[in-house]
C-alpha cells in the first residue's frame, strides 16, 4: 500500500510508547494498520532506528521507549507544531468563575491538563444558550436541575455530560463517567482521554 508522506494531516494525538516498541507495533496498536508505520516517521520527524530502548541512542529524532509519540487522529484538528507539553494549551486561570491575578500585577494562567480540566468544567456548569453570541456553548445538564434522581435523569445526565466533554476538540474519548442529580445540585466525575493522555474531570454545578 502506497503512503503519501506529503499529504495534509487533519490532526494528531499523543500516545506513550512501550518497552520493545517499534513503529510497526505502534501503527498496529494505535492505527489498526501496521502498513501505516512510515507516516509516523513523517509526523515525528524521526531518523533510524526511530524508537529505541537504549538511552545512549535516544536523540531529538530517535524516541526513547516510554516517551510519547504523535499518531494521526482523523477527528482532531491540532497543529503539528504542538508538543506533548503544549497540546492542551494555556489560558487565563479562573477561581470560582472569576479572573485571578498572579500576585505580580498580571493575570494568572493555567496550562496543560489543568487548563483542559478548567475549560471542560466551565463548559459543564454553563447552561447552554446562556451566552448570546455563542448559543451552542455550554451544557444541557442544568435542564435536569429539580428532576428526580432516577434512572431516566441519570441516563440523560450522562449523555449530556459526555456530549459536552466530547465537544472539546482536545478530547479523544470519554472513559468512566458518573453523574448524579440531587435537587439543585449536579455532580460530574469523568475520565477523559485527551490528545495528551487521560485527565480526570470533577465538577459540581
Amino acid at each position: 500500500m502506497a503512503i503519501n508522506l506529503n499529504r495534509p494531516l487533519r490532526g494528531f494525538r499523543f500516545v506513550q510508547t512501550q518497552v520493545g516498541d517499534t513503529l510497526q507495533k505502534v501503527a498496529a496498536r494505535e492505527l489498526g494498520d501496521v502498513s501505516q508505520w512510515p507516516s509516523l516517521i513523517y509526523i515525528n520527524n524521526l531518523v533510524y532506528p526511530y524508537l529505541t530502548d537504549d538511552e545512549t541512542q535516544a536523540t531529538e529524532q530517535v524516541i526513547l521507549n516510554g516517551g510519547t509519540i504523535m499518531v494521526p487522529s482523523a477527528a482532531l484538528l491540532m497543529p503539528l507544531a504542538a508538543t506533548a507539553d503544549t497540546a492542551l494549551g494555556t489560558d487565563i486561570a479562573l477561581q470560582n468563575g472569576r479572573l485571578s491575578g498572579d500576585g505580580m500585577g498580571d493575570f494568572a494562567v493555567v496550562s496543560g491538563s489543568d487548563n483542559y480540566e478548567q475549560a471542560v468544567s466551565t463548559k459543564l456548569v454553563t447552561r447552554q444558550g446562556r451566552m448570546l453570541w455563542y448559543p451552542s456553548y455550554g451544557s444541557r445538564l442544568r435542564k435536569l436541575i429539580g428532576s428526580v434522581n432516577g434512572p431516566t435523569a441519570g441516563l440523560l445526565a450522562r449523555s449530556y455530560a459526555s456530549a459536552t466533554i466530547l465537544s472539546d476538540q482536545r478530547t479523544v474519548s470519554v472513559g468512566k463517567i458518573s453523574v448524579t442529580v440531587q435537587g439543585a445540585a449536579i455532580n460530574v466525575s469523568a475520565s477523559a482521554v485527551t490528545v495528551n493522555g487521560s485527565v480526570d474531570v470533577d465538577v459540581s454545578a
